[in-house]
């Protein structure tokens, strides 16, 4: 059974969605302090965290926090709905993101999603391990090395690039990357999500080796592998 915690200044909404989610068959633990969230990460292995905190720094902050210690999926409920919001969120680490109010069913399938990308990638090859240039995934345990030291990624970086890897020589669309990541088919609205998570991805590369060039932007298109 996957355990969720959820973080929730407003007792009201905390105690609903305590309610909601244990109906739904998930075993809830629910707090509206930051200082316990970090007791609770660290003694207890949760398969997602909610979060709703009215502070953006806290957001961000908590975010951290919790990606130093497990590589978990974040949702972020937010009452804050506009572009650089978004943006914003997705910039601080979050997989994915509410609007406060929210729908509980359309909650309860956006974390039904999240917790689905977590589930190891099945390729139809059956690899042990994908290389590229110097980069190696190793899908079985969602884990990447550039030069034998590995790199940490979130979930939905993981999937982008296993997905662009899979055939390093195709250029693929942003709705084929957003529609195989997030196990959706409506692709509205939704580049800037790519673009930003694309750009994390490109930094934490970069970072681990600034010589190479690993993910192209074909213009007007969509992404591909670099073969330079």
């Amino acid at each position: 059974m996957k355990k969720i915690l959820i973080v929730e200044e407003s007792l009201n909404t905390n105690n609903r969605l305590l309610d909601q989610l244990k109906s739904a068959g998930y075993l809830v633990k629910n707090t509206s302090s930051c200082d316990q969230l970090k007791l609770f990460i660290e003694q207890i292995e949760f398969d997602l965290v909610l979060m709703n905190l009215s502070s953006s720094a806290q957001v961000k902050e908590s975010i951290h926090l919790i990606h130093s210690i497990d590589q978990i999926p974040v949702i972020v409920i937010s009452d804050s709905w506009d572009k650089q919001s978004k943006i914003r969120i997705l910039k601080d680490g979050a997989d994915d993101f509410i609007a406060d109010p929210f729908d509980i069913e359309l909650s309860l399938a956006r974390i039904e999603v999240a917790l689905r990308r977590t589930q190891p990638i099945i390729f139809e090859k059956k690899e042990t391990m994908i290389q590229h240039k110097d980069l190696i995934i190793y899908p079985e345990n969602r884990s990447l090395y550039i030069q034998d030291k590995e790199i940490h990624l979130t979930n939905s970086e993981f999937d982008i690039l296993s997905f662009l890897m899979s055939n390093p020589k195709k250029v693929f669309t942003k709705k084929e990357i957003f529609c195989y990541v997030w196990k959706v088919h409506s692709f509205v609205g939704t580049e800037g999500t790519i673009n930003v998570h694309i750009s994390h991805l490109r930094a934490k590369l970069l970072k681990a080796n600034s010589e190479m060039t690993y993910i192209d932007t074909v213009w007007g298109i969509g992404f591909k592998m670099n073969e330079e």
